[in-house]
Formats: C-alpha cells, structure tokens, sequence
C-alpha cells in the first residue's frame, strides 16, 4: 500500500483495484466490457466484494495462504448468492470468480506489506465510498460502516447523526445514545 494519508492510500487502492479487476474482466470478453456487464458491476459487486474482504480481514485469519484461493472461492460463492437474493442485474459467475480472484491477488500484495489494521480500514473506507446505497447495503453497514463508528468520538457521532439521514448509521445512533447518556 502507498504511503501518505488514509485518503491517498484509499485513492490508490481504488485505483489500482478497480482498474485491474476491470481489466481482467475486459480479457475475458476480448477486451471490451460489454454494456449490461459494466451495468451489472456498477449494482453492487465492488461494494459486496470490499465489504464481505473487511469482514474477512477482521477476523484476523492468517490471510498469506488463505486469500488467494480459498477466500476468493468463498467471497464468489456469497456476491452469487447475494445477487441472486437482491435480484441484481445479471452478471455471469465466472465473472464474478474472475473479478474476486485479481481483487484477491492484489489483497495479498498489500498485506503483505503493510499493517493489517490500515489495509483493513482503507478497505473499510473504499467499500463505503463506492456503495451508491450504503444505508441499504447490509454488508457494507454492519462490515464497514458499523466497526468504523466505534472508534468515532461520542461528539462525532453525534454530529453525524445530526447531518446523516438517521436510518444510514444506526450502529453510530445506538453507541451515541449510549455514549451521551
């Protein structure tokens, strides 16, 4: 992971994430994504994906040899099953495997280079800030937002809930109610 602030390290991550996933992809069709498949990615893949890798990160299972076959198998297997549920746009399988799998690579690399809890809250932030629905994203809320929230300042949190609709955090409204009692 690049040096510099959270911000940078997110942008970075984003970058080079996205951009290889999506390259990836883009051979699988011949190098050109087609239309409803960049439709069906833009509903939610790289959100699930980040979202359900923060929640893997966090339980601090020794990821070296476990990321890059096993969790990417079981990270595919729950986005499938997940957009089958939501009714998401359709997106084959093995597209889904093929982005997990360069998202998982690239993991690996980082974790091997930095501290886990950074990567985990860069990966925490960037799961966020791609969700176009975060307050409806259930993985998103209780994998990312949720563990965020609680390392917040009670006065944080309060002025949070003040601005942000109130169904959007509702790990931060319970742990500021609790906290300003």
């Amino acid at each position: 992971m690049e040096s510099g602030s959270t911000l940078d390290q997110v942008d970075a991550l984003g970058t080079k994430v996205f951009q290889q996933a999506f390259d990836d992809i883009a051979e699988q069709f011949g190098g050109t994504v087609p239309i409803e498949v960049k439709k069906a990615l833009a509903d939610h893949f790289w959100c699930d994906f980040l979202a359900n890798s923060a929640k893997y990160l966090s339980k601090g299972i020794t990821i070296a040899k476990l990321l890059p076959k096993r969790v990417s198998d079981w990270i595919s297997k729950r986005i499938i099953k997940w957009r089958q549920d939501q009714d998401r746009l359709p997106l084959e399988d093995e597209i889904i495997r093929t982005g997990t799998r360069s998202i998982c690579k690239l993991l690996l690399d980082i974790t091997n280079k930095v501290d886990l809890r950074t990567a985990l809250l860069v990966v925490r932030i960037l799961a966020i800030l791609t969700c176009k629905s975060p307050e409806r994203h259930q993985a998103v809320s209780k994998h990312c937002v949720a563990p965020i929230s609680k390392h917040l300042t009670a006065e944080t949190r309060r002025r949070l809930t003040q601005v942000i609709e109130q169904e959007w955090l509702p790990a931060v409204q319970g742990d500021a109610a609790q906290t300003l009692r």
